[in-house]
């Protein structure tokens, strides 16, 4: 916790014109594992007993259900919430195991993202080509063949066709981008097998 909490503050002095300081953590199983595991020796030491530990089940038998903690609250109002992200658990893409959890090393990763705001403007925000009026962000258009969107050959009487397919193509173009104001406010730490 001491580790996460210093490493904040330096994200935090890099946020210092940003109205509030919103950080999201996205990370994989063996970091959600991590950062509960600091914020349950931080509970411990700070000698805090939390009754949601110990929860009724439906047959009135008392159950140890720990509450995975997905909120950070620290110094200077920083606040951070930890996402999980599956694709950091994916072994198809992250073949790079670690001996000790037997998951994707990538499972630890974790990824601070600054999603405050500097000046109204979000730090974080999709961003789409055009002009005019034109929204890019999703153009959707048909190539008719045989067929047509409209249903079939005779969906509408004079129709330029530019193939022979029985049948019609659907094309997609997107032409958007994420925008960062601030990159020096968000950061990662990665875990590395010596």
């Amino acid at each position: 916790e001491t580790f996460l909490r210093d490493y904040l503050i330096d994200l935090q002095l890099q946020s210092k014109d940003a109205d509030g300081s919103q950080f999201v953590m996205m990370t994989g199983a063996d970091g959600m594992d991590n950062f509960n595991t600091a914020m349950r020796d931080a509970i411990k030491a700070s000698q805090v007993i939390d009754t949601q530990f110990l929860m009724k089940n439906g047959q009135g038998k008392l159950k140890f259900a720990p509450n995975t903690t997905t909120t950070y609250q620290g110094l200077n109002g920083t606040t951070l919430t930890v996402m999980y992200n599956p694709v950091f658990d994916d072994k198809e893409f992250h073949t790079e195991m670690n001996p000790e959890t037997g998951r994707p090393l990538e499972s630890s990763r974790m990824v601070f993202l600054d999603f405050g705001n500097y000046g109204g403007e979000p730090n974080i925000s999709l961003i789409a080509k055009g002009a005019d009026g034109i929204n890019r962000s999703m153009v959707t258009w048909y190539t008719s063949g045989g067929a047509t969107p409209e249903g079939g050959s005779t969906g509408i009487a004079k129709v330029m066709r530019s193939n022979d397919l029985d049948g019609f193509q659907c094309h997609y173009l997107s032409e958007t981008g994420i925008k960062l104001l601030n990159p020096l406010s968000c950061g990662e730490l990665i875990k590395v097998i010596a």
